[in-house]
C-alpha cells in the first residue's frame, strides 16, 4: 500500500486503508512491512513520548 501524505492527519479519522482504525495511536501500531521499524520504535517509547507525538500529529490539520 502507498501511504497518505500525513498533512491532514489531525482532521481525517478514520485511519487505515479499510478506514477501520480509530485513533493515530492504534494507526502507527498497525503498520508493518517497511514501516515496522518506526513501529517498534514508536511502541518502545514511554507513554508521556507516545503521547507526544500524537499532539503533534494532530496539530497537522488541513483548514476546512
Amino acid at each position: 500500500f502507498i501511504t497518505a501524505e500525513l498533512w491532514g492527519v489531525g482532521n481525517t479519522a478514520p485511519y487505515g486503508h479499510r478506514g477501520d482504525i480509530t485513533t493515530l495511536g492504534e494507526v502507527i501500531l498497525a503498520h508493518g512491512g517497511r514501516a515496522a521499524p518506526a513501529r517498534d520504535a514508536y511502541a518502545a517509547l514511554p507513554d508521556v513520548q507516545q503521547q507526544s507525538i500524537i499532539a503533534f500529529l494532530r496539530t497537522l490539520e488541513v483548514a476546512k
